[in-house]
């Protein structure tokens, strides 16, 4: 797809992601292989943009170019109307922390350290002190309903009250957009029901997310829908104008 999706008019906010011509691959000469190509689409600040599609069709190649964790080969990422891609390392982890929040599909929690020093963490990396780190953290333990498991080690914790930690500390810093990268695929169905409506209502506070999943379910959650495949998006559909039963009629991807 080679024009922008979503464009908006000039005289409108400044996009939260501004996706130009973004282009992947690895390898060169005969063992080359196009992982992302030409993509191009925009994310209003506010706006929920799930994206779907096949394994290694490039989805989270594409949410960790968004996030400055990939280099891209060509292309500009501008995340605010500020460039991303561009920028150097030191400039993209800068943004990653008090910009830029993920939540992985494997939590990512420190083992040693307990939910709330690990929901404390980015505070502490962005300068925070630590009575008030602990109070943020705390606030941010008790809307996500984790109260009494602050002290808690992540091996104690289920998988959903992992996940919930996870979603904690990504939103802590109140970051400008959350990359989610199948954050209920490891989850059973009563904690990735509970994970989706704890991402409703960040969404609802106007929280901007950008989140790759397998599901259906949990792509119906969101304003607009993008599909991939072979490294390219095919197609778009916003939720406003779908109905939720039609939504797997209308992505027939092969997803697993």
């Amino acid at each position: 797809m080679n024009s922008p999706m979503n464009d908006s008019p000039s005289n409108e906010r400044t996009p939260a992601i501004d996706a130009r011509n973004v282009s992947r691959h690895h390898g060169e000469g005969a063992a080359k292989v196009d992982i992302l190509r030409s993509v191009s689409f925009t994310v209003d600040a506010g706006e929920w943009v799930a994206v779907m599609g096949p394994s290694g069709c490039g989805k989270t190649t594409l949410l960790h170019a968004l996030g400055g964790l990939d280099h891209i080969d060509s292309g500009t990422i501008l995340l605010d109307g500020s460039p991303l891609s561009e920028a150097s390392e030191a400039d993209r982890a800068k943004r990653r922390r008090t910009e830029i929040a993920y939540v992985f599909q494997q939590y990512n929690l420190l083992s040693d350290l307990t939910a709330l020093d690990n929901v404390m963490l980015p505070l502490r990396m962005v300068g925070k002190g630590k009575r008030e780190s602990k109070k943020l953290a705390n606030e941010m333990l008790d809307r996500l309903g984790l109260a009494a498991r602050g002290n808690a080690h992540p091996a104690t914790l289920s998988g959903g009250e992992q996940q919930r930690v996870a979603l904690a500390r990504a939103l802590v810093v109140s970051p400008l957009v959350l990359l989610a990268d199948e954050p209920t695929g490891a989850l059973d169905s009563e904690s990735g029901a509970l994970v989706l409506d704890l991402l409703r209502d960040q969404h609802r506070n106007g929280q901007t997310i950008v989140m790759v999943t397998h599901d259906h379910r949990v792509a119906a959650a969101a304003d607009r829908i993008l599909t991939m495949n072979d490294g390219e998006l095919h197609d778009e559909h916003r939720m406003g104008a779908v109905h939720q039963s039609d939504l797997s009629n209308l992505l027939t991807l092969d997803v697993d």
